[in-house]
């Protein structure tokens, strides 16, 4: 079901190349979808990419040589010039950063590459920390990591990356309802080509055609009908109900579904009501150049920036060597100890004895390796249970126990057994604010607080919660540096939380009405007008004129920090007026009235 807040697909802002959604049942909140990505920097703003290479000190005993690209993704978003841009429609607005919940990330080449193999291009799933960061691993044979090491240090290898990103909203909901035979519907969308390769827009389009050459009925005023909307709305149902989203088998730009096969779809009459709110999702493909970042860093602080050798011990017969990663915050509240245990039962008479291995990560590699000492007979089977140790107590709880196989295992915030609450805060903030924050954990009459502190050290933390614990909420409080001004945000949900300077209503660009009342037969009335961040200098002064034919006017500024979002104003000196000192601080959410008084000696 869709919660408030939810991003809602209906209607978006799009102007500038920006789109923009409004948020569900939360009025003035708005997300901001992203124009690029990029590689994610660490804590001393070093972007994170790593292509190792692996081998043995024996090429005739195990491990087999190997190598992993391992980087980190981030949106990139033009939130000021959106936040501009909203303003005028919406003066309160507050505006977010939309967040992704999936997706999957593949090199791609641009022409033909001598030697590239497929594992090269292998798609990877992606999976959002809670914040705006994805990780992207990609185990890969020696060869392959050795033709990425030489593009890296010489060759300009004609690759770039595509990533097939999702996000969760609310669809569209419209005063209708569709009445269709799902063997019948399903079998025309079907035709539109591979059912098992099929493009979203080619989904979309299918829909955009003459409503009454559609293979359903439609019940309800049709005369208004948003044919863009329409379409979308009912591709975001069939793609929830009969879909699955995939990797994109070309590398074409485009994001594709797997419809579900025609035998298991039923036939008769089945109704949709398009006016109730259901939780689907979107994609949304973005390319960018990771190598060219790499390629960077290795030009400023040489290639051991980049790129590392490793020469491992060699293996007994059998032996599988796990590379294990987990895309999690690197910042962890109340977390004393993350981990996994690796395990396999006795496999007599080769192997007696079980295998228990039990691995901790690091901050912020958050990688490992576990070595199964297998019989030579065995498959690569094991099973992997997921560890927390928490602070409090030292309590320790375990995921659920997962079979797996193969020498890479890569884990996700969701994979824990606790609920991981990401709260971040943008470098813009802290340059302006100290953040305090609390967390209240509500259960059984009984209340649990965590404070924490955010900083340019510390720009996040991850609050851990047991997953029953399901009655939590933040209380924020932002203290400007200079200890005068206090914003507060309360009441949130213990959800992902990314603080910005855009989440305060109080920054960016605001707008007001001025109506002037003339009085005592003045012709001219000139208002000066201050932003209440602004220097008493004639650059930053605004000077607005009045006559009794135009007594209304509009001003716009821009309040770089929401501690200081107000403005002053005072008469200016004309023939009919002298000029007065500044009023006090006017708050900017509410129109102004000004009534100037003839001085004694004006002009009548």
């Amino acid at each position: 079901m869709p919660v408030t807040g939810d991003m809602d697909f209906g209607r978006p802002l799009v102007e500038q190349g920006m789109t923009i959604f409004r948020s569900f049942e939360k009025d003035g909140h708005y997300r901001l979808l992203p124009q690029a990505l990029a590689i994610a920097t660490d804590a001393n703003k070093r972007p994170e990419f790593l292509l190792e290479t692996v081998r043995g000190q024996s090429p005739l005993l195990p491990p087999k040589p190997y190598g992993v690209i391992d980087f980190r993704v981030q949106p990139q978003y033009r939130i000021d010039d959106a936040l501009v841009m909203l303003r005028t429609k919406q003066p309160k607005a507050m505006l977010e950063e939309a967040a992704f919940v999936s997706g999957f990330l593949r090199l791609a080449t641009l022409s033909d590459i001598a030697n590239a193999s497929p594992e090269l291009f292998k798609p990877v799933s992606l999976v959002w920390n809670g914040l705006d960061v994805a990780r992207f691993v990609l185990r890969l044979p020696l060869d392959q990591a050795l033709l990425l090491k030489s593009a890296l240090l010489a060759e300009a290898l004609p690759l770039t990356a595509i990533a097939e990103m999702f996000i969760s909203g609310v669809s569209p909901r419209l005063p209708l309802t569709v009445r269709f035979d799902p063997a019948v519907l399903m079998g025309k969308v079907a035709a539109l080509g591979n059912p098992e390769q099929l493009p979203w827009q080619d989904l979309v389009q299918f829909f955009r055609r003459d409503v009454e050459l559609l293979p359903l009925e439609i019940i309800g005023d049709k005369k208004n009908l948003d044919v863009d909307e329409f379409a979308h709305t009912l591709a975001d149902r069939i793609a929830l109900r009969y879909g699955t989203f995939i990797p994109s088998p070309k590398s074409d730009g485009q994001a594709y579904l797997r419809l579900q096969a025609l035998s298991e779809i039923g036939s008769g009459s089945f109704e949709w009501d398009l006016s109730q709110p259901i939780t689907v999702r979107r994609p949304l493909v973005l390319t960018f150049n990771p190598l060219e970042v790499a390629r960077q860093l290795i030009r400023e602080n040489g290639q051991d920036s980049v790129i590392r050798d490793t020469t491992v011990p060699p293996l007994r017969i059998g032996t599988v060597h796990v590379t294990i990663s987990a895309n999690l915050p690197a910042e962890r509240l109340g977390v004393l100890s993350v981990g996994v245990t690796l395990s396999a039962p006795p496999r007599p008479p080769a192997r007696p004895q079980a295998i228990i291995e039990t691995v901790e990560f690091t901050a912020p590699r958050d990688s490992a390796t576990a070595l199964l000492r297998l019989s030579p007979a065995e498959k690569r089977n094991y099973t992997f249970r997921p560890f927390v140790v928490m602070e409090d107590g030292l309590r320790r709880r375990e995921g659920q126990e997962v079979p797996h196989s193969g020498e890479y295992l890569g884990l996700q915030p969701a994979d824990f057994p606790l609920t991981f609450v990401p709260v971040e805060a943008a470098a813009g903030l802290l340059e302006l604010a100290n953040i305090r924050g609390l967390c209240v954990v509500s259960k059984d009459g009984s209340e649990f607080k965590q404070t924490f502190e955010l900083s340019s050290d510390r720009p996040s933390v991850i609050i851990a919660l047991l997953k029953e614990q399901t009655e939590a909420t933040l209380e924020i409080e932002a203290r400007s540096k200079d200890g005068q001004r206090v914003l507060q945000l309360h009441s949130l949900p213990a959800a992902p939380l990314r603080l910005a300077l855009t989440s305060f209503p109080e920054y960016g660009p605001h707008q007001i009405d001025i109506e002037c009342v003339f009085k005592n037969d003045l012709k001219l009335v000139a208002i000066d007008l201050l932003p209440e961040d602004g220097s008493d200098s004639p650059t930053e002064i605004t000077t607005l004129h009045f006559t009794p034919a135009k007594n209304k006017r509009e001003w716009n500024w821009f309040a770089k920090s929401p501690f200081y979002p107000g403005y002053k104003y005072r008469f200016h000196e004309t023939p009919q007026h002298t000029s007065t000192a500044w009023s006090p601080t006017q708050l900017p959410f509410a129109p102004l009235v000004v009534e100037p008084a003839l001085p004694a000696g004006g002009v009548q």
